[in-house]
Parts: structure tokens; sequence; C-alpha cells
């Protein structure tokens, strides 16, 4: 009988996890190295922020723990090219929706959910595994000074994860050859609830609104040498790369944040449930290229089906688990194919390619219909949500 489950991570994927299997009467631990703190900031602003969708907005409000105080709603998202002449635009009262999506601080989000946990009965528990050890009744978690024995063992501790490492896991990894560079500015316009995306040669480049109107969090897709050339840059040097990039659409820069530099790299576990004991979800089960913004929704998606699974089998039923994990499998695999494809698409240099995309995107741009199914897909309402 599973009862007693330990959930490795304590990020916001795997604590909301760790509240929905606890208000279904489960005895929950979170496992973590150390209390998440908040991250760099800028401006009162996280430097790192994720963009949440409708679907995951109300899987966390069922939770009860939706960050009403860390999120910033867009209404808008307007995407262009280095060459192209065609703009797509996805406009929220046009499409007559209330929003299109949430921005959340994510370390503050994480920091927030931590301290909550004890209200909904999650035991946490504070140090570094160092083994494990696997029966066909549970899985013994080895620390530095003792050794506790549960259940269920579910990793949700990153794309580093230790779950992966110590039980030799092996992965699909495909390397996007880029790193992105994050940091907040504070410019001349308003960002009015509008997120902007524009394809360069070196890769995507984002500017993502927060709680400040003048205050956006840029994220820049590059390759590796060119990420750390841009880390280099004095305050004004950047300013004036972004200033070009962005155009009036942000105006002037006036104040430049801190910066973080990070590696992207697209890849997944084999297997989701690599032992009856055992469930990856989240990063450590799969990480995606950020552009779309779909890496922490993909990773509520999992929670979320997961939960479902425990409300209906008591997760008593190994044929039902395999289920979910090679469901949750097929669509992590149909969503790098998207971002591999996305990315060569608008990375290319190609004449052609060039003329194909303004064609494809003045079209989408004037059919309403075909804007409404994208914006339902990337919802997580759409029928790729549910393979």
């Amino acid at each position: 009988m599973i009862s007693n489950i330990a959930i490795l991570g304590a990020g916001f994927v795997g604590a909301s996890l760790a509240v929905g299997l606890s208000k279904l009467g489960f005895q929950v631990t979170v496992i973590e190295k150390s209390e998440p703190s908040v991250g760099p900031e800028s401006f009162g602003v996280d430097v790192r922020s994720v963009a949440i969708s409708p679907a995951s907005r109300s899987y966390l409000e069922s939770l009860d723990i939706w960050p009403q105080t860390l999120s910033e709603p867009y209404f808008k998202l307007s995407i262009w090219e280095n060459r192209g002449l065609s703009d797509l635009e996805f406009d929220s009262a046009e499409l007559r929706l209330e929003n299109l999506g949430w921005i959340v601080e994510a370390s503050k989000y994480q920091a927030s959910i931590w301290e909550k946990l004890d209200s909904f009965g999650v035991v946490k528990l504070l140090g570094s595994p160092i083994d494990l050890s696997l029966s066909e009744h549970g899985v013994d978690i080895g620390f530095a000074d003792r050794r506790e024995s549960f259940d269920l063992l579910i990793g949700a501790d990153g794309v580093n994860s230790f779950v992966r490492r110590a039980l030799s896991l092996p992965i699909k990894k495909t390397s996007t050859g880029q790193f992105a560079l994050a940091t907040i500015i504070r410019s001349e316009h308003d960002h009015n609830g509008c997120a902007l995306q524009r394809f360069l040669e070196e890769g995507p480049f984002a500017a993502l609104p927060s709680k400040e109107k003048k205050v956006r969090t840029i994220i820049c897709s590059q390759n590796e040498k060119t990420a750390k050339a841009k880390m280099g840059l004095s305050d004004q040097e950047l300013s004036s790369d972004l200033e070009a990039v962005f155009g009036e659409r942000v105006g002037y820069i006036q104040e430049i944040g801190k910066r973080v530099m990070f590696p992207l790299a697209q890849q997944r576990v084999k297997d989701f449930m690599p032992e009856s004991r055992v469930i990856m979800i989240g990063d450590a089960a799969r990480t995606i290229h950020p552009l779309a913004g779909f890496g922490a929704n993909l990773g509520f998606e999992d929670a979320r089906e997961l939960i479902e699974v425990a409300g209906l089998t008591g997760l008593e039923d190994p044929k039902a688990l395999l289920k979910y994990a090679k469901r949750r499998e097929a669509r992590s695999d149909f969503m790098i194919f998207l971002m591999e494809t996305i990315l060569g698409a608008y990375t290319r240099n190609s004449p052609f390619l060039s003329w194909l995309r303004n064609v494809a995107v003045g079209f989408v741009d004037e059919n309403a219909w075909i804007k409404n199914q994208i914006v339902k897909e990337a919802s997580g309402y759409g029928p790729a949500s549910r393979f």
C-alpha cells in the first residue's frame, strides 16, 4: 500500500504536487537541500520569471496556492523577426479572452510555497541525499546522518536531478547550442501588459511585463560565446544592444539590472517511471527551450495529471501509473520537437524560409480561428495537452 510519499525537490512543481497529494490524504515529505530563498532581483522584480498558462492558474487556484501578489497578467503578445515583413499579434481583447496568461516571479513564488507547506500538512525535510536504494516495497534515501524510508519517490529536483544521477537513468538529450542571458530593464515606454518576442539569427529575444509598468524581464537566447560577451558588456553597451533589438516598442532603456546566464538544453529521461516506486516529473523529467514559455506549465501538467491518477487509483494501480508515464513522455516528445522546429525555422538564414515565414505569419495574423486554436493550445486546454 502506498501512503508515505517523498518528493525530492521543493520547486513550485514539486511543492504543488505535495499539496495536491496531501489534500488526498497521503503522508507527503518534501526534501530540499536548503530553504528556498529569493534569487537576484532588480527594481523589486525577480530576474527569473516564468509564464503561467490559464490551465496552470486553474490548477494552482484549486490547491489554494495561486501567487496573486507575485503574478502579472499579459494581454498581448507581439512576435516579429529580423528579416520579416509581417508581425504576428495576439490580443486577448480581439480573441475575447480575459488575458493570454501571467508572468510570475519564480524564486519569490518558490519561497512563498515553501512557507505554506506546513499549513497543508506536508512535512519539510532539509538535507542532501547521498544515495538511494530500491525494493519492491519502497525507497530508502540515505543522508549523511540517517536513512529515511518511503513507499514512493517522486523526482522533482530539477535539471541537475540527483534522482536521475543516483539511478543512472538514461536521457535523450538535444543540445540547443544556446545559453540564456536574463536581466531586468526599466524603460521609457510602459509595457501595457504586452509580451514581446523577436527572433534574430542568433536566437529569440523576449521582453516580459512585470508588476512595475516600466519594468520588463529580458531573456536573450544565443550561443555561449555571444552570451558570455554580453555578460561582460557595460550597462550602457548592453542597453544599447537591447534598444536596437526592441526599438520603439521598449524605447530608451533608463536602467538595467542584474544579469544571470544559464545553458539551454532540451532533454528527457527515457522513462518517466523508471522503477515501480519512482516517478519523474518537471525539469527532472524533461527540459525544453523557454522560447514559448511552456517549461513550468509542462511541469504543472505532470503534477496535475498525477494527482488525478492518485485520486482515482490511490497510486496502487501499476498499469494506471505506467499509462500516465507514457502519456507524459509522448507530450514531452511533441513539445521538444515543436521547439526544435520553431528554432530551426527562425534561425536558419535562407531566402526561401524567410519568404515562407512571412507568408505563413501574414496568413495566421489575419485568421482569427487559427489564432484562437494556437492560444487554446498555449493555454493548456488544447488537444495536444492530453495525449
